[in-house]
């Protein structure tokens, strides 16, 4: 199974637009609703395409869709892994990469 991005929670001092937005996929996904999780992130990334959390927004949305088996959780992976090559959350994109 999937692993979880456990803190891909939006660090302190990272609000601004969106952050709203970002902890409502937060908790979506806390209380396992993992496509509503999804369905924000990506509402995140089409409003705020270079915000703050965009980083916090790939990996929750490659880590909810994974967690469904969804096959965009590799596109999501992929994408996460070509923005943030050393990203916090490497290791549970190339996860999601290694059991597709």
């Amino acid at each position: 199974p999937a692993r979880s991005a456990p803190s891909a929670a939006p660090r302190a001092g990272k609000g601004g637009p969106g952050a709203t937005l970002m902890m409502e996929a937060l908790q979506a996904r806390r209380s396992g609703d993992t496509a509503r999780a999804q369905q924000l992130t990506l509402e995140y990334q089409k409003k705020y395409p270079n915000g703050a959390l965009k980083e916090e927004a790939l990996a929750i949305a490659f880590e909810s869709a994974a967690s469904r088996k969804d096959p965009s959780a590799v596109r999501l992976a992929q994408k996460y892994l070509a923005a943030f090559p050393h990203g916090r959350f490497r290791a549970q994109a190339e996860q999601v990469l290694a059991n597709k």
